[in-house]
Order: structure tokens, then sequence, then C-alpha cells
């Protein structure tokens, strides 16, 4: 009886802690660069792609092979492929090509190092906030990201508001 009644309190504190904590884990990043605050449609980006091998059999066998690695796609005005920067450092994206996007809610702009600048997210991953960089660069109403991969890759954005 002594068992189950410790195993009883001890199961009810393990619940009340789990419940007590907030899930979404908000916090601020701070207000949002000016440069950047704003939705951004995605326009042109470039990503590894995986290679084509086939084989087509006749009287002799013939080898066809991509040997291209990456894929550059450019994007039209519809359907909207979006990343929209809030002033208060949330950030929100739209379009199925923004999909990476969907679990990052928060932002800021890194500017440790003079000559570059990153963008920092932020993402909720078991009670706690994480953050990764992505460099960035602007030019006129243009935002290119180019996140880490093992060759060139880029998302060229155009700003929409």
């Amino acid at each position: 009886m002594l068992i189950f009644l410790r195993v009883a309190v001890l199961l009810g504190l393990i619940m009340g802690l789990t419940y007590c904590k907030d899930p979404s884990m908000s916090f601020s990043t701070g207000a949002a660069d000016a440069r950047i605050a704003g939705s951004w449609r995605l326009i042109e980006r470039r990503f590894p792609k995986d290679s084509i091998i086939s084989y087509v059999i006749n009287d002799t066998t013939t080898l066809r092979r991509d040997t291209s690695f990456y894929v550059t796609r450019r994007y039209p005005a519809t359907p909207l492929q979006t990343l929209t920067f809030n002033t208060d450092g949330t950030l929100s994206a739209s379009g199925s090509e923004m999909s990476y996007y969907y679990p990052i809610r928060h932002f800021s702009i890194d500017a440790t190092y003079p000559d570059s600048l990153s963008l920092r997210l932020y993402i909720n991953t078991n009670q706690a906030n994480i953050f990764f960089r992505q460099p960035i660069a602007f030019r006129q109403d243009t935002l290119l990201i180019t996140p880490n991969c093992e060759g060139y890759c880029f998302l060229k954005f155009l700003r929409v508001r």
C-alpha cells in the first residue's frame, strides 16, 4: 500500500510539472531590423538534387547519367511563396516551397561580423529555443539567403511590401 501511494504521488508530481509548462515557449527577439521587415516573395532558388542514373537495354547497354548536382528554379508570382518578417521579431511562411520555414516562429539579424549579416532563425524543440544562422545579403529590393549546403545554394526574394 505504501509503495502504491509513493508511486501515485510521484506520478502526480511528474504530470503536474509537465502540464505547468508553456508548450510554445514564447519569447521575444526584440524589434526587427528595418531592412528585412515586411513580406518577401521567393523568385529563385538553387538547391542540390539527386543524380539520375538509368539503364536502357537493347542489344547493348546504354548508360545515361546526369552529372549536374544543383537545380536553379525560378518561381512565378502565383502561387505565392513568401516569408514575412514582422517588426516584433516573428516570422511566418506561406507556400509549398517555404515548408522548411514553417516551424520557425522568431528571427533576429546578427551583425556580429562587420563584413556580413546573418539571419538568426529560432526553432522551438524539446521546450527550448535553439537558433541557427543563415547568411543574408540585401541588394535594393532583393534579399538573398544562403543556407548551409555543400555547394552554393541560395533563396532569392523580392520585397512585396
